[in-house]
């Protein structure tokens, strides 16, 4: 077994921007053989970690304050030791605490819980495990992470799932290194099903002239959030479809495919793919980000709800 020494550094409640909270931790990893030993500042790295919770969940819980503050930190705590058995510790993530994705009682008592900063602690890793041969950037645990805080949003606000998942593979294609054409037009179909996998079932009776996927999506968001945030993310999953009818699956002479390139700033035809493939992730992270702070905004239906007052920390 490898491991990781952790140190919390501090904590903080973020301004409040929304009907929720945001809790940020900030801490300092080593891998555990280098403590104690002359390299073991050079090894030693900063990171942080995001917690959002729910204004609705804040209230369903009937936790403030410091128990509040210790039910998070907790959390930030268990979130931090999947991402050392992933591997992807130090990436900067986070999840998504609402009543769609957490039980209706909390599953933490704060009087069990202490607070521990600068003071080191362990966590064990296994020596093999699904990630290891994940993108240097760690981007796709990224995507994951946001498609979980994506759902978990959007089903507190609109019931049900946004995201969905055709094939559990469209999500394994994004560990694997882009080395040439066909492992990078892997990449592009993997992303252009992700891309356009929505549950919209329940979107339809809002829209109901609406047939195409994307197009009751973009109306849906249209209908709830200003068309100025729309319009951005709409475009990057439209050009993401149209990158899709490229060679091996379509042609890439098929309408759209060369307009997508140059969405996408990738050079025609594509030489470097291990480059590109990493581009195309950075572009759908970005879209799932601009997704979440859309879902994140005070709209006509959340405007009601009272911001717990809580101090910083």
């Amino acid at each position: 077994m490898n491991s990781y020494t952790i140190t919390f550094i501090k904590d903080e409640f973020l301004p409040v921007t929304r009907m929720g909270l945001d809790y940020q931790i900030y801490y300092n990893y080593v891998p555990t053989k280098y403590v104690d030993e002359p390299e073991q500042e050079y090894h030693t790295k900063q990171a942080g970690l995001h917690i959002g919770i729910s204004s609705t969940l804040i209230a369903i819980w009937g936790y403030n304050g410091e128990d509040l503050r210790k039910i998070l930190y907790e959390h930030a705590k268990r979130y931090l030791r999947q991402k050392a058995e992933e591997k992807t510790i130090g990436v900067d993530s986070g999840i998504e605490l609402t009543t769609y994705n957490s039980p209706e009682t909390c599953p933490f008592n704060p009087a069990r819980i202490n607070l521990h900063f600068d003071t080191p602690f362990e966590i064990e890793v296994p020596e093999e495990n699904p990630m290891t041969a994940a993108e240097p950037s760690a981007l796709p645990s990224q995507i994951i992470d946001l498609r979980d805080s994506i759902n978990a949003l959007y089903g507190e606000k609109h019931k049900g799932r946004l995201l969905s998942l055709p094939q559990e593979r469209h999500l394994v294609e994004l560990f694997k290194q882009c080395k040439d054409h066909e492992t990078f037009a892997y990449r592009v179909a993997s992303l252009g099903g992700l891309a356009t996998a929505f549950d919209v079932a329940d979107m339809k009776k809002h829209v109901p002239d609406e047939k195409n996927t994307l197009g009751i999506v973009g109306a849906f968001f249209r209908k709830h959030y200003p068309v100025s945030e729309v319009n951005p993310i709409m475009g990057s999953l439209a050009n993401f479809n149209r990158l899709r009818r490229m060679y091996p699956i379509h042609s890439d002479r098929t309408d759209g495919v060369l307009d997508a390139h140059k969405f996408f700033a990738l050079e025609y035809p594509v030489r470097d793919h291990a480059r590109a493939g990493l581009m195309l992730l950075e572009h759908y992270r970005d879209c799932l980000e601009r997704i979440l702070t859309l879902l994140k905004r005070e709209n006509e239906e959340t405007s009601g709800v009272a911001s717990p007052n809580l101090k910083r920390y």
